[in-house]
Formats: structure tokens, C-alpha cells, sequence
């Protein structure tokens, strides 16, 4: 199965999605959805500009950059998925198993750090954002944060069974503290 998602319609993706493959699956929907909402605010971002609002030089560009990152940890969640379950047909729970368990934890992980990090951008729009377009804006908080509760949950399955109580305990600590960031993010809303 090739995982280039961008080169197929969204119908193809969509029917691979839902089809019996164990890959792609939630952590590549994660990103996909990130994807939307980061989109949403790059064109907030870009209609702002293009009114002169206060919108720095770069700032779409940036969001663009983001959202394109999304689309490339599709592609990354599904085939990190794929090299873990090689793990489960085999029942092979040594030192690979750990470190597939970590780059399977690692992806839905930035999913979560770049969702953040839109929703501050879409937060710093949303001041001089008109009316009628504030609506697309609030429409990306709501898939941002979809996108991070739903990496967030692919990243604890792949902690629960991680034994290295460190790597746990700093991931698990860093997620806490990007939820915390989005409750203050909301707050602006």
C-alpha cells in the first residue's frame, strides 16, 4: 500500500480509511483534521491580510507550513502504525517493540504540539477577524482541539505499554501542560 494520501482523492482516502486495513487509522485522521483546521485559519489569516488588518507579513505562510507538516505526519502516523503492528503478528515485545511504541507515540505527539500552536494563531486572528468570517475561525478551534484530543489519546495507548517510565512521565507531563495551554487559548474565544 503506497501512503502518499495527497496524491488521492479525498474519496480514495477516505474509503482506505474506513476500509479493513489496520493503517491508516485515528492518528492519521488526527492529522487530517489539524490539517482542516490549520487551513481555516490560514485563510482567515489571509483574507485579514489582504483587508490590512493587523496581520504580520508571513503569518499564512507560516500556518501553510504547519498545515503541510500535518499532511506529511499522515503520511508518517500511518507507516509508524504499520511498523508497530508487524510487532503484535510476531509477539515480539523487546528493544524494537519499545522504540516502534515511541515513534508511534512521537507522531501523534506533534499532532498534538502543532494543533496548540494553531490555536494560538487562529487566537491572535480572532481580535480583527470581521463577522462573517469569525465563524470559519471558531469552526478551526473546535477541529484544532478534535485534533489534539484525538492525538492525545493515540499517544497514551502507545505510552501504556512504553517501559521506559522517563520518556512516560516527560511525554505525559508535556501533554498536560498543552492542555493547559489550550484552556487559556479558549478563554479568548
Amino acid at each position: 500500500m503506497g501512503l502518499k494520501f495527497r496524491k488521492r482523492g479525498i474519496e480514495n482516502f477516505l474509503d482506505l480509511l474506513g476500509s479493513e486495513s489496520v493503517s491508516p487509522g485515528g492518528g492519521t485522521a488526527a492529522a487530517l483534521t489539524a490539517a482542516l483546521g490549520l487551513a481555516l485559519v490560514e485563510m482567515t489569516a489571509r483574507i485579514n491580510a489582504k483587508k490590512k488588518l493587523k496581520n504580520s507579513p508571513g503569518k499564512a505562510a507560516k500556518i501553510k507550513n504547519a498545515r503541510e507538516r500535518m499532511e506529511n505526519l499522515m503520511e508518517r502516523d500511518a507507516a509508524v502504525f504499520l511498523r508497530l503492528s508487524a510487532f503484535y503478528k510476531k509477539k515480539d515485545k523487546g528493544p524494537g517493540y519499545q522504540t516502534a511504541l515511541k515513534n508511534a507515540a512521537a507522531v501523534p505527539f506533534e499532532i498534538c504540539e502543532r494543533a496548540v500552536q494553531g490555536l494560538g494563531w487562529a487566537k491572535q486572528e480572532f481580535a480583527f477577524t470581521g463577522r462573517w468570517l469569525k465563524s470559519d475561525l471558531l469552526e478551526a478551534v473546535v477541529l484544532l482541539e478534535a485534533a489534539f484530543e484525538s492525538g492525545r489519546l493515540n499517544v497514551e495507548i502507545n505510552l501504556n505499554e512504553i517501559t521506559d517510565k522517563k520518556f512516560v512521565s516527560k511525554t505525559r507531563s508535556s501533554l498536560l501542560a498543552l492542555e493547559k495551554e489550550i484552556r487559556v487559548l479558549k478563554k479568548g474565544f
